[in-house]
């Protein structure tokens, strides 16, 4: 309860926390009122109690490094329903990048050692030479080095898609994803028709940067 001297000099009150804070908000009493809070002896103003005018926080530094005990902002619908997809995107792009790196190893491995053999230097086989080297360009070399980059690209476009960044990139990886291009192309094709989908939800699109 508090007692306020008006406009006029007169004394008023008691009233209520709750009433005073209305009149404040109408502008019938301001800063400057002086009140005299229940049990008080003293009459003092009314900007300086804190139940009316609450000291104003300091923004953060720009430069204050952030609390590792902070809350962490609460995840949106479209976050949540990205997550999913994005995991799928991302093992499916770590498998296969996995599968033709240990591809591209053998070919690079077995080509060593087949042409280090004495058989393959002998005249009766002149024409062994160019062909098996053309043959382990293209299909050693050339083929698990495509399906690296697409792996990449698809685990690239699962990192996007969890951060909600570059929309166009991460439909093109999760088309990628999709063709049959390694062992893990089973799981390629639902994961990407799964991320096609979600993508293609209007409140997935508007979230995305």
């Amino acid at each position: 309860m508090y007692k306020m001297i008006g406009a006029d000099g007169r004394e008023y009150g008691p009233v209520t926390a709750e009433v005073l804070r209305q009149w404040l908000a109408e502008g019938r009493v301001n800063g400057q009122t002086r009140v005299l809070p229940e049990g008080g002896t003293a009459w003092v103003e009314l900007s300086t109690l804190a139940a009316f005018f609450p000291p104003p926080t300091a923004p953060p530094s720009p430069f204050a490094p952030p609390s590792p005990f902070a809350p962490a902002p609460p995840a949106t619908a479209a976050q949540d329903m990205v997550q999913g997809p994005a995991v799928g995107l991302m093992v499916t792009g770590g498998l296969t990048l996995l599968g033709h790196a240990w591809r591209l190893f053998g070919h690079l491995l077995g080509h060593a050692w087949r042409f280090n053999q004495p058989v393959f230097n002998q005249p009766v086989f002149p024409w062994r030479g160019p062909m098996a080297h053309w043959a382990f360009l293209t299909q050693g070399v050339g083929l698990p080095t495509v399906g690296l980059v697409a792996a990449a690209f698809v685990l690239l476009g699962g990192v996007q898609m969890r951060r909600l960044e570059n929309y166009g990139l991460v439909m093109a990886a999760s088309i990628v994803a999709m063709p049959p291009c390694s062992c893990c192309c089973l799981a390629g094709l639902p994961v990407g028709i799964w991320a096609l989908v979600v993508l293609n939800k209007p409140e997935v699109r508007a979230a995305f940067r």
